[in-house]
Formats: structure tokens, sequence, C-alpha cells
């Protein structure tokens, strides 16, 4: 059925044109005014056209019936609508042959039978109406052999227009034939109606398979702004769907891409891709639907990174008039899909044995079919293969490391290789020899012609095997190389965790390591070789899930922070500190015995603080709890259940020791801080309350976790100094300190990286780890050039080059400190605002990166 578009000036933004294709085709009528073409408006200073406008963004399929837009002729001699007659040098004809007339034609017989059946009352079908008289139209369209090139748009056509625009001009006079010299030049005298009339009336047709947009820009209008949507033909068409469709490629290979694109209305539900070889098996598929995108085959022929996506409500991706491009890449080893149209989508597909054969050699076709219409045809383009990462590489885990978890490296070793190692660390993006700790190192030595297992903590190797063979790994050879750890622990057996090593298929042996499993957050991969891709983490492996949650906070809590969640538990205590452990204890036979134990444990004491011991708030076992955990300015407020009465708990350690939150033993279904119904209730309810968090210090600056600072990178810290009149000249009256897993100094908990401090006349730095011999205190001594004051701009810029910071202090003053710990320890960096206020900029600290390639 035919759409009615009433369009005047009081249904339209004033400042807009009229957009022609809006899902509805069929009748536009718009307000006009002759005048407004040749007079200029008391507002504007020049005069401009009335005018169509069409955009197709480029490569775009408008095929077929194109973009047709019909109007009743004014110079046709069939015209009734006025009531006269243009004389017969001005009349244009349609000819027998017009394919556009013929359709025009045929739109306006539907129309006119469509009035009479749905009873319009605009009668547009009436004597003298825009659709009794003869229509003349234009076509758009594109050509597939042109690369969807709008036909209208060849120039050679354009300039030929131009000239017989000017003969006709020069010959008018002389009685020529406007028919003889029509052309695009003639389409405004024809579509514009005479001074009498004070409408225009346009017929739009879009087919089905054209995404182009229209516009009919009256003077003095804009063009709006082309969105993101696409919407190809109108709600006259079928629901968009492409039965079994079979398009061949040639010549499918490495650095070559598969482009698809395609868009999809509302009632598109499914769309599925495949790649096939000669006999018509499928080799790839990809099977995508509202709430899920699923990569075939499964892993009986390999491994898909992932295979599955869930797709949450924002992300259907199927919804209507959606633009989805999928590209298939192949790469020398694997095949990489990226789905792009929500949050951009990446899987990859290695096949079994992909060291020794490619996996697109068979590809022949591309299979679609679904609820979706393609807006261009299926393209093949090359593309540069950048697949590769350089080492050394580190990757920090999100998860929770866990039993049968299965970690995957695939990369190419280099001809020249001396060795390369494998590392999983804690808490260090690299290995240091007196922070984190070396979880498990593997170390290939081409030169030695051996391998070795090692991990380190606390400065000493804690257990080492070497074997004097390298199995597996050869120079110049891709490798797929797996390692699957399982957690053997128990209270009779200790700590035993294994690494079982896989190379290309085959087992090479593994290693049992002493610290848990769950503390591996970091992987680096170092020596002589190529990442094809980021090492890829399977976590839990076999589906087995321990009652084990843990939740890394995403800075270290300051006083007047807190935490939600539903239970704790201590880590394993010879690593580091426990702030708090939190234990309930539940006696089914007697509830009067159910108890809640408070303690801490400080590795500088290796032993836990004195219990504390509470009834357990939670009460019967079998039901939901939440925990919320405030940090004030010297103890844990405990809350379970929103509870009235607090726990109060006075610091052993200080809050910001805690960086991580674990939850173990006989419970199900933990959630932290705003993953929790409960705890982002009590956090809505808490808002303007004295229990309100507070906002992040603005003294001080955490640095990304995954850009640290590196050498190049510079530091710069101001604030206007606001001491007080009387100045101690040989006191400490500012202090500017770089913290590694602190927040302010401490005698045994974090690491002070780099500190320095003011007096008037002199300014000292230093460095500070428990127990380290390197430990510096009050050297070197600078003596300033300008001394602190009352209300001046304090500007210090440190420079990390090489292995130093270079210090410019004002303009004048510049120093060089050696740095004791690595750049990428600096976490925080603590500016002292009871000394300083904040600078004009409106920030103390800002960082400058080193600008790479």
């Amino acid at each position: 059925m035919e759409c009615m578009n009433e369009i005047n000036e009081k249904e339209i933004n004033e400042n807009e044109a009229i957009h022609l294709t809006n899902m509805c085709n069929g009748h536009y009528k718009a307000d006009y005014l002759i005048s407004d073409q040749c007079l200029p408006r008391p507002e504007h200073k020049h005069v401009e056209s009335y005018s169509l406008h069409f955009y197709n963004k480029k490569g775009f399929a408008c095929d077929k019936n194109g973009l047709i837009i019909c109007f009743p002729s004014q110079l046709d001699g069939k015209n009734r609508q006025n009531g006269i007659h243009s004389t017969i040098q001005y009349r244009i004809l349609n000819s027998p042959n017009n394919i556009i007339a013929s359709k025009c034609e045929t739109h306006r017989k539907r129309f006119c039978q469509n009035e009479k059946k749905i009873k319009n009352k605009l009668n547009l079908c009436k004597e003298g109406g825009p659709a009794d008289s003869p229509w003349h139209g234009i076509q758009i369209k594109t050509d597939e052999t042109n690369n969807n090139s709008i036909i209208l748009k060849n120039k050679k056509d354009i300039e030929a227009d131009e000239l017989l625009r000017k003969e006709f001009l020069k010959k008018a006079n002389l009685g020529s034939y406007l028919l003889n010299y029509a052309g695009i030049w003639t389409l405004g005298i024809d579509l514009l109606p005479t001074i009498a009339k004070q409408n225009i009336h346009l017929f739009v047709y879009r087919g089905c398979y054209c995404s182009m947009k229209a516009w009919f820009r009256r003077p003095y209008r804009n063009i709006p702004q082309h969105t993101s949507r696409i919407d190809t033909g109108s709600n006259q068409c079928r629901s968009k769907h492409i039965s079994k469709t079979i398009t061949p490629l040639k010549g499918f290979k490495a650095k070559k891409s598969i482009v698809i694109k395609l868009t999809t209305d509302k009632y598109s539900r499914k769309a599925e891709f495949a790649l096939q070889a000669k006999d018509g098996s499928n080799l790839v598929d990809i099977y995508i639907t509202n709430k899920t995108i699923l990569f075939g085959p499964g892993d009986a022929e390999g491994h898909w990174y992932p295979s599955k996506v869930k797709l949450t409500d924002s992300q259907e991706i199927l919804e209507a008039g959606k633009e989805i491009k999928i590209t298939i890449q192949a790469f020398v080893y694997h095949i990489v899909i990226l789905i792009s149209g929500f949050p951009k989508m990446v899987s990859t597909f290695w096949p079994f044995f992909w060291w020794k054969q490619m996996p697109y050699m068979a590809v022949s076709n591309v299979l679609m079919t679904g609820d979706f219409a393609l807006l261009r045809s299926v393209e093949m383009i090359d593309f540069d293969d950048v697949e590769h990462i350089p080492c050394p590489f580190s990757l920090h885990l999100d998860k929770v490391i866990k039993n049968k978890t299965r970690i995957a490296f695939r990369g190419i070793v280099h001809e020249d290789a001396k060795s390369i190692s494998f590392n999983f660390l804690h808490d260090a993006p690299k290995w240091h020899k007196y922070l984190g700790a070396t979880v498990m190192h593997l170390n290939i030595n081409f030169t030695r012609n051996s391998t070795s297992w090692w991990s380190f903590y606390g400065g000493k190797v804690i257990s080492n095997e070497r074997i004097s063979e390298i199995i597996g790994f050869q120079r110049g050879k891709p490798f797929e190389f797996i390692i699957v750890v399982t957690d053997h622990s128990s209270e009779e057996m200790g700590i035993v965790v294994k690494y079982s090593a896989f190379i290309n298929g085959e087992f090479i042996g593994g290693v049992e390591g002493d610290l848990p499993i769950w503390t591996i957050n970091w992987i680096r991969v170092t020596g002589q070789m190529t990442l094809l891709q980021e090492p890829v983490v399977d976590f839990y492996l076999c589906g087995e899930m321990e009652h084990f949650y843990k939740f890394q906070l995403k800075h270290l809590p300051y006083y007047g922070s807190r935490y939600c969640l539903e239970a704790t538990v201590p880590p394993y205590n010879e690593l580091w500190d426990t702030v708090l452990r939190m234990n309930f204890v539940f006696d089914i036979k007697n509830a009067s015995n159910d108890l809640l134990f408070l303690d801490s444990y400080q590795h500088s004491k290796k032993s836990w603080d004195e219990l504390e011991i509470h009834p357990n708030p939670i009460g019967r076992s079998g039901v939901t709890f939440d925990i919320r955990i405030y940090a004030t300015s010297f103890q844990f407020q405990i809350s379970i259940n929103n509870g009235i009465d607090l726990i109060n708990y006075i610091y052993r350690l200080p809050p910001w020791a805690t960086n991580y939150i674990t939850v173990s033993g006989d419970i199900d279904g933990v959630l932290f801080g705003n993953k929790s119904s409960r705890c982002k209730a009590y956090y809505e309810k808490e808002k303007n309350t004295e229990k309100a968090e507070l906002p992040f210090p603005i003294d001080i600056y955490q640095v990304d976790t995954n850009n640290p600072l590196k050498n190049g990178d510079l530091i710069s810290i101001q604030g206007i100094v606001k001491l007080p009149k009387k100045f101690d000249e040989n006191a400490v009256n500012i202090c500017i300190s770089f913290y590694h897993e602190a927040l302010e100094w401490h005698t045994s908990v974090g690491q002070t990286v780099f500190q320095a401090n003011f007096s008037v006349n002199y300014v000292t730095f230093n460095t500070y780890m428990e127990g380290w011999k390197f430990n510096k205190t009050e050297e070197p001594i600078y003596k300033l050039r300008r001394p602190l004051a009352i209300g001046q701009l304090f500007d210090l810029e440190i420079f990390i080059n090489q292995k130093e910071f270079k210090i410019h202090y004002g303009i004048m003053q510049k120093m060089n400190y050696t740095q004791q710990l690595p750049s990428w320890t600096i976490q925080y960096i603590k500016v002292d605002s009871e000394a300083l206020s904040l600078p004009p900029r409106g920030h103390y600290v800002k960082i400058e990166r080193m600008m790479e390639d």
C-alpha cells in the first residue's frame, strides 16, 4: 500500500530539507513559492534554488529498480493541471521506449487504484490533480560492474548535458524544439510548477535493494548530517531475506580478505555464512542471532578464540537499520574473523596442525543465507599481514587462574635465536629480584641446548629443574606451545601446582611449583621469537570450578573508601600481608557456636595477629548475605546484611595495603561491587550521607596499570606553596612521593620508588623498600637556587631517562637521581596537599608520554 506524506512547514524542521527516503514509498507534498529562487529573502544575501540531493555510501548497492522520483510534468502536452498547455516548442513528451516513463506510468496507475481503495480525501487522482496528468521521472541507481558507482554521475554525460543546454539557449530564438535538447538540465523547468501553484508533488519509489538517500531542498534549507543507520528499500518491501547464495572465490590465500557488508530490518533473526570447499563441505562457519555469535567447525577441527560470543540487549547485532561488516582475513597460519556493527568482535581460528599446512588452501566459495540484504557484492581484497607481536611482551590477566587452566602460545622462533623464555608472574609485568614473584619460569637455551624451570620469590630461587636437551622448539620454525596448569594442593601435601607442557601437539614433560596457582596475574614472553597472537588463556578447562573467587581492586583503598561483597577469606599467608581475614563458622547442630573470626597476617612478623571473635551475624547457612566494609581513618567498619550494629576492626595494617579480595569455602554466587544488585542499592541509598564513599584523593595520581611509565616519559608536578609564614629551615616542608603498592610511606608494606623532600633551602631524594640494603634515605642533597616561598609556583619536572631521573626544579636548576627501582613500578604519585594548593591548570600531576613509532 502507498504511503501518503503530507509535508508542510509546520511538520518539518524549519531549517532542514525534506527527506524523501524515509522508508515510505509514495506521495510527498511540499510548500512552494516560485519567487524564492528569483529574489533573495531579506535575511539572505544570495538567491538559492530548489534542488534534489542524493547520498549513497561509497560502494553500496542501489541496483535493479534503483531510486525513482516521479512528478507531474509541466512540459508534457497532456498536462491538465493548470488548464493551459505549454507551446509546442517547449513541450517534452515521454517517448515510447523511455523505460523511466513506463515505470512512472505504472506507479501512477497503481497509486490511483490504491487511492480509490482507501478513499483518500486528498483526491490526487481527480481531474486536474497531480496524479491525473502524465508523470515524468528520474532514476538513480548504481552499476555493480563499476564498483557500484552512481550512473548519473558519469562525468562525460554531465559534460554532454551542459553542451545541450548551451546549444538550445543559442537556438531558442530561432524556433528550436526543446524536445531535441532535453537532458538533466531540463529537470527543473519540467518539475517546478508555475507561479499559480503553491505546492510541489513528488512520488518517490526506492527499490528494495537500494540504500540511497534523497532530499528535496527548498531555498535556504540545510541538508541534515548523514547518520550511521542504513535503510534499504521501504516499508512496502518484504522482510529482508537471502536464500542460500553461493559466491565463487578465486585465489583466496595469505594476505587476502573476504569482505561482506549487509544490513538488517526489524524482522531479522539470523544470518549464516560459510567458507566452502569445492565439494560443498563447510570449512568455516559463522552463525549470528541477536543473542549469540557462533563459530565453527567445533574444537574437533581446531581452536576458535572465542568460539561463542553472548550478546547483551544493547548489543543486538541484527537490529533494524544496522550496517554490519564481516571481514575474513587469511594469514599464513590462521584465519581471523572481524565483525563490526556493534562493539567490534574478533575471533581467530587455528586448525589442528596449522604449523604443517595452510588452513585456507581448499576454500572455493562463500555461502550466505539469512534475514539480511547485501549492501554490496562480496569482495576479496588485499591487506597487510601485521598479525605479529614482537618480544618481549607482557599480558595482564583479569581473571583468576584456577585448576586445569590451559595457556597457549603460538609463534615463530628466530633463525638466530639464543634463548626464549615463558614467565608466569605475580604482581609484576617483568622479573624483579625484590618485587612481585616469578611463580614459574621456563627457559629454552639454544646456545647451551638446555631446558630449565624455576620459581623465584623474596630474592631467592625456591624451585629449580634443568634438563640438558630441548624438545620440540627449533630455530626458524613455528610452534604451538601449551601449558596446562593443575592444582593438586591439599592440607596434607601443602601447595602443589603442576605445569604440563605440550609442543606442537606432543607432551614434552612438566614440573611442580610451590606457589599458589591463583597468584599468577601476569604472563611475559621474552627472547628471540615473534608471537603470532597474544597468549590465549582458556580458564577452567574441562569445566572444573572450585569455590574460589578473586577480585582485584581498581586502585588501592584510601581512607574514606568502601568495599561491598559477600564474603572474604585470606590468601596464602607466606606470600604477602593479609589486611583482614573474615572466617565465618557455621555449626549445624548448635547455632550458638556460629562464630566470626577476624585477624590479620603481617609478613614482617611472620605470624597472624591475635584473633577477634564475634557472633556470626549471617545466621544459618543456605541464605544470601552481603558484606560492606568501610575504611575509616583508624578502623574497618563492617556491616553484614545491613545490620545496624557495626563490627569495628582496628587496623593492624593500613587499608591501602589491600589490592585483592578473595572468597573461598562453601559458598556460591559471589558478586563484587556494582555487579551485586544489593551493593548497587546500598550505594544509591548512601548518596549524600556520611557513609557515602569519598572521591579518590586529588593529591594522588594513579598510573594506568596497562600503560606503565617508561623511558622517555615526563612527569610534571605543580602547585602553589601555602606553607606557614615561619618555615622550619631544617624540616621537610614539601614531600613528593612515587609509590608501588602503597599510598603512603610504610616500614613494611609497599615500596617508595622515589621521594623528593623539600625544606626551605634544600632538597633530598631517597628510595625505600623493607629490608633492602640499597635503601637511600638522605642523599643526594641539593641546595635550592630558588628557596621555597609562600605563594610561589612550585614547578617540578622529572624526565625518565634510561636508568635515572633527570629532575628540573623551576627553569634554573637541574638534578639527577639514579633509579633504584624500575620506572614501571611507579603506580601512584602523591603530592603534599597540605603544603601545596592546586595550580592554575587545575591538577597537581601531568604525564606526557614518549612519542612511539
